[in-house]
């Protein structure tokens, strides 16, 4: 049922990929990547391919 559920909220349009689900009692840990071969930058706009980061976000962090 999560899984349906994370499907609808990051359909595979979006350029995200559900890699691991991790569920406790207190909290859901979703693990994303992108499956878009290159992206741009959202400060110069210079196409890479290259990882530069990985974060963590919490869902309150998100507008």
């Amino acid at each position: 049922m999560l899984t349906a559920l994370l499907k609808t909220i990051f359909p595979a349009s979006t350029g995200l990929e559900l890699t691991n689900l991790d569920v406790t009692d207190q909290q859901a840990t979703i693990h994303l990547t992108s499956t878009h071969p290159s992206v741009h930058c959202p400060v110069c706009d210079t196409i890479s391919s290259s990882l530069h980061s990985r974060y963590e976000r919490q869902v309150t962090d998100l507008p």
